[in-house]
Formats: structure tokens, C-alpha cells, sequence
């Protein structure tokens, strides 16, 4: 539904709507969004990590120009090489890692959950993984399993016991007639 539709379904005149917001921007979402903060913070963290390896390969380049015909300098530059591929690896990794966690949330999220990391730390995410299509695996069948072994973790809709009646419904022997037949015994 958009905002225009939604206005018109409420009641509210569209164009008005628009005059009063202006050129304001205006976001509604269905709560399952990560703070601007935390967003900030993660996309700073990735832009660190990326200038920080383009840094070391830009030392290894300009050692590797000043180091021709030194052979210590060169085996140094071959250390820095292994040790600047380790440390990408290392980031493609937790890269990697940082991906695999934020879909778990998501999905997490969108199945119900009332506190993700409770519910992470109930299940065994161990063979959660991305096929490769890029889909994850393993997880829909933590999820149905832990609704049905942990159902406090999860915001399901149950159904009314279907055995009994409420109070104050009537009928049968909870009803006025009840008290007519105590009086009677007298």
C-alpha cells in the first residue's frame, strides 16, 4: 500500500498532505530495519577495512620499485605480500560472517521472533549456510522446531481452547437458571 493510498483510506485529502510535508522526506516501514546508526556504523567499519588494504598494497608496490637487486628486500616484500593476502582473506571472511548473520536476523525477524538473540542462542546455526544460489539453508527447519519446542520465543497466534467457555457466556449449568434451582432447595 502506498502513502497516497493509505491517506485516501483514512480519510485524509492527498493533496493537503502533500502541501503541509513539502519537500520533507517521509519513511514508513514495517518496523524490521536496522538503526541509521548501526547502519553508519557497519558501513564506516567496511570503508575502514577497505582503506586499510589498499593502503598495504600500496606500500607493497612502492617497496617492490625501491627493492629491485636487494634480495632481503625482496623476501620481506614476499612476507608482506603473504601477510596482506591473509589479512584479506580475513576480511572477506568476516565479510562474509557479517552477511551470513545479518540474513539470519532478517529471516528471524520476519518469521516472528520476539528477541532474535534469545532465539540465536537456542538454535544450532552451525549448518546455516548460503546455497549457491545464494539462499540460506538449514534455517526454516530451526525455525519450525524451535516454534514448537520454544513457543515463548515466538509471536504466534494461538487459537482459544476450543473445551470451554468463557465466563459470563450462559448457557448450560453456569447460567441464571443455576441459581433458581439453589433457591428452590431451601
Amino acid at each position: 500500500m502506498t502513502l497516497e493510498e493509505f491517506l485516501g483510506l483514512i480519510g485524509v485529502d492527498v493533496e493537503e498532505a502533500k502541501k503541509k510535508i513539502g519537500d520533507k522526506k517521509i519513511f514508513v516501514g514495517e518496523g524490521d530495519f536496522v538503526p541509521k546508526s548501526r547502519l553508519d556504523e557497519e558501513i564506516t567499519k567496511v570503508k575502514d577495512y577497505k582503506s586499510q588494504v589498499e593502503e598495504r598494497e600500496k606500500q607493497i608496490n612502492d617497496l617492490k620499485a625501491s627493492a629491485k637487486g636487494n634480495e632481503e628486500l625482496t623476501k620481506k616484500i614476499e612476507e608482506l605480500e603473504a601477510n596482506n593476502k591473509k589479512a584479506r582473506e580475513e576480511y572477506d571472511a568476516k565479510l562474509a560472517q557479517y552477511k551470513l548473520d545479518s540474513t539470519i536476523d532478517q529471516e528471524l525477524l520476519s518469521a516472528g521472533a520476539k528477541n532474535v538473540k534469545a532465539v540465536k542462542a537456542v538454535l544450532d546455526l552451525t549448518n546455516v549456510k548460503f546455497d549457491k544460489d545464494g539462499k540460506l539453508t538449514g534455517l526454516n527447519e530451526l525455525i519450525e522446531s524451535s516454534k514448537k519446542e520454544a513457543d515463548y520465543l515466538w509471536n504466534i497466534s494461538k487459537e482459544q481452547d476450543k473445551g470451554g467457555k468463557k465466563p459470563g457466556d450462559g448457557g448450560g449449568k453456569g447460567s441464571a437458571d443455576q441459581w433458581d434451582e439453589f433457591r428452590k432447595i431451601k
